[in-house]
């Protein structure tokens, strides 16, 4: 059962780190699209487009670390379970 949680939260963590990993890429992609639509950068949008696309994947970029670390507690709980069962095999074979 312990193995079970631990591998869900680590399956949630990789989502997580996956919506922040490509939405992080997408502000970068944004970054560049913006350059070739309006290479002489002529809009009357933002003074700093790219410094608000970095600080929004800076953002994304949190979200993903904070999957990682979710992740990380995930893979910890499945070794704990893991090596549990192996001890309580290791004993009831004695």
């Amino acid at each position: 059962m312990m193995r079970l949680v631990g591998a869900v939260i680590l399956f949630i963590g990789f989502a997580v780190m996956a919506v922040g990993l490509a939405f992080a890429f997408q502000s970068f992609i944004g970054i560049y699209q913006g350059i070739t639509a309006d290479p002489l950068a002529q809009s009357a949008g933002t003074d700093d487009p790219e410094r608000e696309a970095a600080s929004e994947m800076l953002r994304w970029a949190m979200v993903g670390i904070g999957g990682a670390v979710i992740a990380g507690i995930g893979a910890f709980i499945s070794m704990i379970a893991r090596k549990r069962r192996k001890r309580a095999q290791r004993f009831a074979a004695k």
